[in-house]
Order: C-alpha cells, then structure tokens, then sequence
C-alpha cells in the first residue's frame, strides 16, 4: 500500500527571478507537509533562485529546452510524468501550458492552469495564435485559476473557460518579512523623500515612465529637488535607458539603479513612496509587499493593479504611459509628508485582511482538494 502524499508537479517556464517564481516557491514552502508532496518542472532552466525553498525533498526537473523548435523536451516531460506518476499537474501561463496534452494522455487525475500575468509580446492576450492554443488545450485542463478579476474574466470571455471551472487567487505575501526590518543596508541616497520601484527593467515594466516622471518632479520644484530620490531596482535593456535619462537631466546623482537585489525587504523599509508603472500586469508581488511594508503605493491602472492599491487611501492609480500625472501624484506627498504614513499604515492593515500568505495557501489546497475530489 502506498502511503506517500500525493505529488504536484508545478510546471513554469525557467525558474529563476521573478514573481510568479516567487509566487510558486511561497506556496510550496507554506504548504502542510500532510498534504501534498511537490516537485518544479522548468521547461528551460533551473538556477540558483531555488535556493528560496526551504522545504526538503523538493524535486527539481529541468527540461533544458534548446533556442527556437525543440520537440525534444516533451517527450522528456512525458517521460518525467510516468516515472514521477504525479496527482496533479499544475502548469503557469501560455509558456507551459501545451505541456498538459501530455497529463492528460497519461491519465493525471489533476490537471490545473493558471494565469498570472501577460507576455511583453503580447500585453493583453489578443494575439489570435496565443489564443488559439488556450482555447484548443482548455479541454485537457480541470479547472483553471486568474490572479486577478482581469484575467479571469478573459478566460471566460476569451478562453471559454465556465465559470464553475476557474477560480479567482490572489497572490498572498509573508507578513513577517515586510515590517520593522531591523537591517544594516545602507541606500547610497541622503534624501528626505524616496520614490523606488522594483522589478526587471524591460518589456512592460515600463521604467522609463517612472525615470520621466521624477525628472518632471525635480523640474516642477527646483528648490526643492535636492530633497528628492529615486530608487530603481532590476537589471535590463531599460536601466541604462533610465540612466542616460538622468544624465541628460543632470539628475544621475539623486538616482540609484541598484541592479538585482536579493534584499527587497530591506530596502522596502528604508524607501518612502513605491511606484509601479507598468504597462500590463497580472497581481503583483511588489505592491503587496509595498504595502506589507507600510508603504504608500502609486501604480497604473492596468491588470491588477486596482484591486490591491485603493486609489486616494493606500496610494494612488494613475494612467500608464503618462509621466505628467504620474508626477502630480508624487508632489501629492510632498505638498502633505504626513500622508505618506497614513497611507502606508492603511495599505499594511489591507494586506492583512485580504492578502495573507494563509489566505493563499487556503484557496490552491482548495483547488487542489476539489480536482482530486478530497
């Protein structure tokens, strides 16, 4: 009699940096032990970035798919399906999803797709081939998951997922990694008002909109500008963009483009203001751990983006693509200082009430439970 918990196998593309990286490795890490057992498939590759699991005898399966046309790999994720002989196979966004004809050729009792966010190629899933593949794998899936009300509704509309067959999950973030952080870093930055984002500086990240907005900003209070500092944390094509731009400006020295970090939480605690300008989002971990921070939030109306930051309470939604209203809504924390507390303090209870790690974690064990009929 075989008494081991079931197996998940969750399938991604590359499992390196990232939020639906993160997102994977939380939920594995916070998992009862008496429920499931998991495994990572990487259709590409798998670095360092694993090292974030700190639960034991997790497996690691990386498929090594080669540049351009490699059929190869499938057959290895066949292969890897009937040694493994999971429950469930839960794979994330377009990148990974053909990879479920093979689950369900083999018979996996559980077969789960979510969707966390858009491809920079293809910012709101109108591309006519990406929807033909979700559309013609959507009967070999169980039951599917949006982390937002944007990208549910597209599966229903667009998809043809039924409603009873998708769920709704937000992502959950680690209250205790995100407050009081008793640390040493040191921001190279001697400025009464910080304004940072996070995140790979390219695609849809859209730093440059932040780069244009601070520059706005100084311009706007030239008396004051010597006061004010950005932080742009990430590495890609868009950071040396962003700093040409504050080298025009001559504003290079009130900016730090600190490249990839591994300390989020300790630089959160020691910034002001966080601002997301993104294009496209699905539900981000950055804004949630803003908040978890106690930090007031600016971020564009895109995605996700209004459920978790409540416009004028915890922060402020404004337009992408806009530098010019992005800056009003930065001097909104200079003309009131005060309201950067208040702020932050409301978007630290929000996160507490409906954005909880355990929150998370109850809802996929949900999914889980009900495609294995538990």
């Amino acid at each position: 009699m075989n008494t081991e918990k079931p197996l998940i196998l969750h399938v991604l593309y590359r499992l390196s940096i990232g939020g639906l990286e993160n997102g994977v490795i939380n939920l594995i890490n916070h998992m009862p032990d008496s429920e499931y057992r998991h495994g990572i498939v990487a259709i590409d590759k798998i670095t360092d970035f694993s090292n974030r699991l700190t639960k034991k005898n997790v497996g690691l399966y990386a498929l090594n798919k080669k540049p351009g046309k490699d059929l190869g790999y499938y057959k290895r994720f066949y292969q890897l399906l009937k040694e493994k002989k999971p429950a469930i196979v839960h794979t994330r966004n377009l990148g990974a999803i053909d990879l479920q004809i093979a689950a369900a050729m083999l018979k996996i009792q559980g077969r789960v797709h979510s969707e966390h966010g858009w491809d920079t190629s293809d910012p709101c899933g109108q591309n006519k081939k990406n929807r033909f593949i979700r559309r013609a794998i959507r009967p070999f899936i169980h039951h599917h998951i949006g982390l937002s009300h944007e990208l549910v509704d597209y599966q229903i509309q667009q998809i043809g997922v039924k409603e009873n067959r998708i769920s709704r999950i937000y992502n959950g973030v680690d209250m205790t990694k995100f407050k009081a952080i008793d640390d040493k870093i040191d921001i190279p930055l001697n400025k009464k008002i910080i304004f940072a984002t996070v995140g790979r500086m390219s695609g849809v990240k859209d730093q440059v909109t932040l780069t244009k907005a601070f520059i706005q900003l100084c311009q706007n209070y030239p008396q004051q500008q010597a006061d004010f500092g950005l932080v742009l944390v990430g590495d890609g094509d868009l950071k040396s963009v962003c700093e040409d731009l504050l080298k025009q400006a001559h504003l290079l020295d009130s900016a730090w483009l600190a490249g990839a970090r591994s300390d989020i939480p300790q630089i959160l605690n020691k910034i002001d203001v966080f601002i997301l300008p993104s294009t496209a989002e699905g539900i981000s971990n950055t804004i949630l751990e803003a908040m978890a921070s106690s930090r007031p939030v600016i971020a564009t109306d895109v995605g996700g983006n209004s459920e978790l930051v409540e416009d004028q309470k915890t922060g402020f939604i404004v337009a992408p693509n806009n530098p010019q209203k992005m800056a009003q809504k930065m001097a909104i924390y200079i003309e009131n200082t005060d309201l950067i507390k208040k702020q932050g303090d409301a978007g630290r209870q929000r996160i507490e009430q409906h954005f909880s790690l355990q929150k998370m974690v109850d809802a996929y064990l949900a999914v889980y439970n009900c495609v294995l009929n538990k």
